[in-house]
């Protein structure tokens, strides 16, 4: 991964790993694809709807989430995402179909889960929210660990808790967490709008930059510098 940055320079690099045939002697193979920077995406407006194809759709949550460092063997897994993105990209389009840019997917007593393909959190009841992936049966997403890293070191109060969609909807502010948008302002949620310059938000995406440029530093010095310049920090 190093060097296909140092190769191709700033962006983002999508790891793909195939586990091959071996009965017909394919070997597995892992391939590196170098995406350069896109433009900074607008803020989200999303459209909630429920996603029964999630495994913590019709289950409470986990009184007994794994933690983030935990190994789970694949035959007791407590916590899983599912992992076809047929389900998440019919509901990004019907989402756009009603004139907003993603879903935001729901579990059947309306507990807020995550997007297609990110995690989400909100500023609500003078704290920084986010959706606790563990007790909700979710695979955890890195770019939300980082988050709360970030906001931890800043001394920023936040929490990883479960919260309702119509919590979701009252919120000053949301955003929403992933490796391409990093932390993005949410600007509605069914029509609901969120503040976009609130405090506790801006607060939030600096910490994390500063969290991001840090950990990129440690592993090239001038890459730090590079990266923050073509993701517009500077």
């Amino acid at each position: 991964v190093h060097q296909v940055g140092r190769d191709n320079g700033p962006g983002s690099c999508r790891i793909i790993q195939t586990r091959g045939q071996p009965t017909k002697g394919v070997a597995p193979q892992c391939i590196l694809l170098h995406e350069s920077p896109l433009p900074a995406p607008a803020p989200l407006r999303l459209k909630s709807m429920q996603a029964p194809w999630h495994i913590g759709y019709g289950d409470p949550p986990s009184s007994e989430p794994p933690a983030y460092s935990d190994t789970l063997d694949i035959g007791t897994w407590k916590t899983i995402k599912w992992m076809s993105y047929a389900p998440n990209c019919l509901v990004t389009r019907i989402a756009q179909e009603h004139n907003a840019d993603d879903a935001l997917l729901l579990a059947a007593d309306g507990r807020v889960l995550d997007g297609p393909n990110f995690a989400v959190g909100f500023v609500t009841g003078g704290c920084l929210r986010l959706v606790d992936a563990g007790k909700n049966r979710m695979l955890p997403s890195c770019t939300q660990m980082l988050v709360a890293h970030a906001a931890k070191v800043a001394g920023l109060p936040v929490v990883e808790a479960s919260i309702h969609i119509d919590e979701a909807r009252q919120a000053v502010a949301g955003f929403a967490m992933s490796a391409t948008r990093h932390v993005l302002p949410i600007s509605s949620i069914d029509g609901h709008d969120l503040q976009l310059q609130n405090s506790f938000l801006c607060d939030l995406q600096a910490a994390y930059w500063r969290v991001v440029e840090e950990e990129i530093r440690a592993q090239d010095p001038m890459a730090g510098a590079q990266q923050m310049m073509a993701m517009g920090m500077f």
